[in-house]
C-alpha cells in the first residue's frame, strides 16, 4: 500500500477518533446516521454510533484497501491495476471522512443545509471516481460489475470507457441540481448513468459472438 496514502489515512482515523471523543458529551441522545435517496435523514441511532460512523468505518475501509487484493479470486485480482485501486479506495476513504465531518457538525447543532452539502460532496466524489473508472480491470469490488462485463474483459473495458464519460456527466448534472436547489435529485443522474452502462454491457456482449470475437473471461 502507498505509504503516503496510508499515513494520511492513519492521521484521519486518529483525528476522527479524537473528534468523536471530544464531541460525544455535547451530542444529543440520538443522531442521524442514515440518509435516503432524497438525502433526508431516515435513520437515527444512539450518539455512541458516532464512533463506528467515523473511526470505525474509516478503519474498515483502510483494512479493505490493504486486504482486498488478497481476497480477490485469481482471475479477478486487483493487482493488475494496483495504483488505480489505491487511488479509488483513498477516494472512497476521503468521501466517507467528509460525510463523517458533515454528520458530526450537524449533530453538534450547527445550522446548515445538510442535504445540499451532502449532495454536493456526493457529486464531486462521482466526478473524481469517474476520472479513474476507465482504468479499472475486471474485479468483484469496484466498477460496473454485470454478468456480461465479468464474462468478457473486452466488454468490461469498453463498458468502463463509456461509463467514465456518462458517470462524470451525471456528477456534473448532479451539481447543477444541487445549485438549483434540488439536492434531493442529485443522485438521480448517477443512477441513470449506471443503468445505461449496464444496458450497454449487455448489448455489447450480445454483439461480440456475431462479430466473431471471443467472450471468454481469459481473453
Amino acid at each position: 500500500m502507498n505509504r503516503r496514502l496510508l499515513s494520511i489515512e492513519i492521521f484521519l482515523i486518529l483525528a476522527s477518533l479524537a473528534a468523536s471523543i471530544v464531541a460525544y458529551p455535547h451530542l444529543p441522545t440520538e443522531i442521524a446516521t442514515h440518509w435516503g435517496m432524497q438525502l433526508q435523514p431516515d435513520g437515527y441511532s444512539d450518539r455512541s454510533a458516532i464512533f463506528w460512523l467515523g473511526p470505525g468505518v474509516l478503519c474498515a475501509v483502510a483494512l479493505f484497501t490493504r486486504f482486498g487484493p488478497w481476497l480477490s479470486p485469481t482471475r479477478f485480482n486487483v493487482d493488475c491495476f494496483d495504483a488505480t485501486w489505491q487511488r479509488l479506495m483513498f477516494l472512497i476513504f476521503s468521501f466517507l471522512s467528509t460525510v463523517f465531518a458533515i454528520v458530526l457538525w450537524s449533530a453538534l447543532g450547527h445550522a446548515f443545509n445538510v442535504s445540499r452539502v451532502l449532495g454536493g460532496a456526493f457529486c464531486l466524489f462521482i466526478v473524481l471516481f469517474a476520472n479513474l473508472l476507465g482504468k479499472i480491470r475486471p474485479n468483484f469490488f469496484l466498477g460496473i460489475r454485470t454478468p456480461w462485463t465479468l464474462a468478457s474483459e473486452r466488454v468490461w473495458i469498453a463498458t468502463h470507457r463509456l461509463a467514465a464519460w456518462v458517470v462524470a456527466l451525471s456528477g456534473v448534472c448532479g451539481f447543477a441540481l444541487v445549485f438549483a436547489g434540488r439536492p434531493q435529485w442529485s443522485p438521480a443522474p448517477f443512477l441513470l448513468a449506471i443503468a445505461l452502462s449496464g444496458a450497454y454491457s449487455l448489448v455489447l456482449y450480445k454483439r461480440l459472438p456475431v462479430e466473431g470475437h471471443s467472450v471468454s473471461a481469459n481473453e
